[in-house]
């Protein structure tokens, strides 16, 4: 949607990151590094595959691809200074897991200098939610205006319809016989409603 390059990247740990004991409990082969250059390689072929036969009908994309041998997070979080968004996968194993993010997703969603995907291994593939609507929460406080801007952004490049949702719990209100909820609903569909009057008219 956007025409920008792509970059597909692969960080492997260098082998003297790894702690003193595994290196002593097991020997890591002369030729290593050349292995992870080779399983790099062969990642970022499969991948560039899958761009290619994913945008077949829209045109060629630009894709780049980097091998790099460093610490997995912090680089991550470097390159995001230079990208428009950083996506990455999160392989939830089990039921709880599912909803749970990793913990490189999780350094990512709290470190990332630019928006992130994360997208689980049972995510639905295109074209079965092309049309589905971006969905944001807003919960007032100015972090929550960022994710509405990006929101307002993905909705209007994919051409779909958002749906901005605000929650309250009761369970975070005394259980007092005086409290309406009926007053309580309209100041929170009033304050949603003023959250979002700019970007709509936007």
């Amino acid at each position: 949607m956007r025409n920008v390059p792509l970059t597909v990247v692969v960080v492997f740990r260098p082998v003297d990151g790894w702690s003193g004991m595994v290196l002593s409990m097991v020997p890591f082969p002369e030729d290593i590094g050349q292995m992870q250059e080779a399983e790099g390689r062969r990642i970022i072929e499969d991948a560039t595959e899958i761009v290619n036969a994913t945008t077949r009908d829209s045109g060629r994309l630009q894709v780049n691809s980097e091998v790099l041998w460093s610490p997995l997070v912090p680089t991550l979080v470097d390159l995001t200074k230079e990208a428009q968004m950083i996506v990455v996968g999160c392989r939830g194993r089990g039921a709880l897991s599912r909803g749970l993010l990793g913990s490189v997703s999780t350094a990512l969603v709290h470190h990332a200098h630019c928006p992130v995907a994360v997208i689980h291994d049972d995510a639905p593939r295109p074209p079965s939610f092309a049309h589905a609507p971006v969905l944001v929460g807003v919960d007032g406080v100015s972090a929550s205006e960022l994710a509405t801007a990006i929101a307002f952004d993905e909705a209007s490049w994919r051409g779909v319809d958002l749906v901005a949702l605000h929650t309250l719990s009761d369970a975070d209100w005394p259980d007092l016989p005086h409290i309406k909820w009926s007053a309580v609903k309209a100041a929170a569909d009033e304050a949603l409603a003023e959250r979002l009057a700019g970007w709509q008219e936007r």
